[in-house]
């Protein structure tokens, strides 16, 4: 015959108890404690922009500046030397029109105007280009007037003309 047991009186603990007072147990510490405050704010302030990383940024935007004038001048001397071959098929296109010559006027307009741009850009991205890559404080304004002249020449000069605005406008 076994003998009879005896009850034992443990306290009963829920197992959500159980894992509240191991929270507790465990709490973790305050992010915020240890910051210094500055300036009345209890959170760090934002890095600020170091001068070696805009020295890299600007030669790296005079070297992009040189290839695209070159690239951009090399396009306005193959716009010309074409312009005859785009005139014929500009013209080809305006057989069933009423009135083609008010038409092919303003295409030569146009496409002289696209010439004149590319030259403009061209020449300034150069002249940018030299002046980033020699430290000059002038580089900076060329590469301005560059980048807002050349960023509605697509793909290239949006891309190169967003990134100057984005490295020398901070």
């Amino acid at each position: 015959m076994m003998p009879k047991r005896r009850p034992v009186n443990l306290p009963i603990v829920s197992a959500a108890e159980q894992m509240y007072e191991h929270a507790q147990a465990k709490a973790l510490p305050d992010p915020r404690d240890g910051l210094k405050e500055s300036a009345g704010y209890d959170h760090p302030q934002p890095v600020e922009w170091d001068r070696p990383n805009l020295a890299f940024h600007r030669r790296v935007l005079g070297v992009c500046w040189l290839i695209y004038g070159v690239l951009s001048l090399l396009a306005a001397v193959l716009m010309v030397m074409y312009s005859g071959t785009a005139t014929v098929m500009f013209g080809a296109l305006l057989s069933r029109v009423p009135d083609p010559y008010t038409l092919m006027s303003l295409f030569h307009l146009i496409y002289g105007v696209a010439v004149g741009l590319a030259v403009l850009c061209g020449a300034l991205g150069v002249l940018a280009g030299i002046t980033l890559l020699s430290g000059s404080g002038a580089g900076r304004i060329l590469a301005l007037a560059a980048a807002f002249l050349s960023i509605s020449r697509f793909p290239l000069g949006t891309t190169l003309g967003v990134y100057t605005l984005v490295v020398l406008l901070r």
